[in-house]
């Protein structure tokens, strides 16, 4: 399905709130401190953190979706490193150790703290700029994303990149896409809360990597974690929420628009507030 705007796109599972007119003018909503719950966060058994990786920043494309193998040395694979617990208020780095994506992603691709480290077929990190401005957050890897590695590569993979092709934006050194979940839940069914309490200190750390400048929830499931609240979507969308110091705008999943093309047009106003935000704020190492 073609992205034409302004009219015509579905829910990711949920997602049932009928559209409702954004506001006039955003409004600054902060969120609530956010941190990782206490289960994704456990102390390491061999140390927290890793080693200090010093290699150079930059993009995770697709030459570095393959995930290196477990070192032989270790009986079940090498371990991951694990989170630190993390204090009240603004979040510690859950993995201190680490300063580059690439660095970051080889020491945790290999990940079997839930069961669906035992049921995917490729841990799907992410893609995109280490110093992109914009960061798209989804819920979890599909098929097709199981599959190749990289988020969003299915239809609704396309319509996003359609979607950011409409305000002059494409994946890549301004833009890093990833999801909460790393890992294909069987099925496409819904998250589990302690899929998402294991994998969340992951997104962390690549938010705090990336530094942007503005993050874009795709989809109910994705805002009310980054967010720390149950409202449903359709409250969520048309303010600048903040997580973390970043701005945060929450818009439908493109999933939910294959499936219902109601969602369509307050998407594109979403995009739109998107993109005025992405241009107020101006090119990194420029103005504020």
């Amino acid at each position: 399905m073609a992205w034409v705007h302004p009219a015509g796109l579905s829910s990711a599972p949920g997602e049932e709130e009928p559209p409702q007119a954004p506001p006039a003018a955003p409004s600054v909503t902060p969120a609530a401190p956010s941190a990782p719950p206490a289960s994704a966060a456990r102390p390491a058994d061999r140390g927290a953190g890793g080693p200090v990786h010093e290699t150079a920043r930059g993009a995770v494309t697709k030459d570095t979706f393959e995930c290196p193998p477990p070192d032989p040395s270790w009986p079940h694979g090498a371990p991951e490193p694990e989170a630190t617990i993390p204090v009240p208020g603004r979040i510690e780095d859950p993995f201190p150790g680490y300063r580059d994506l690439a660095s970051f992603r080889a020491a945790v691709c290999n990940c079997r703290k839930c069961s669906l480290g035992r049921t995917r077929n490729k841990f799907v990190f992410g893609v995109g700029g280490e110093n992109a401005r914009l960061v798209l957050v989804g819920e979890a890897p599909g098929a097709e994303e199981d599959a190749q590695g990289e988020p969003f590569v299915g239809r609704a993979g396309k319509l996003l990149d359609q979607i950011l092709a409409a305000v002059n934006l494409e994946r890549g050194e301004d833009v890093y896409i990833c999801n909460i979940l790393k890992c294909r839940p069987p099925g496409n069914r819904d998250p589990l809360q302690e899929e998402v309490e294991q994998c969340e200190p992951h997104l962390v750390k690549q938010l705090q990597l990336i530094e942007p400048r503005l993050i874009v929830a795709l989809g109910r499931m994705a805002a009310q974690v980054l967010l720390r609240t149950t409202a449903p979507l359709s409250r969520l969308r048309g303010q600048v929420h903040e997580y973390q110091g970043v701005p945060l705008l929450v818009t439908y999943h493109p999933a939910a628009l294959l499936r219902n093309p109601n969602w369509k047009r307050p998407t594109w106003e979403d995009v739109q507030e998107m993109k005025r935000l992405l241009d107020s704020f101006g090119e990194r190492g420029g103005g504020s």
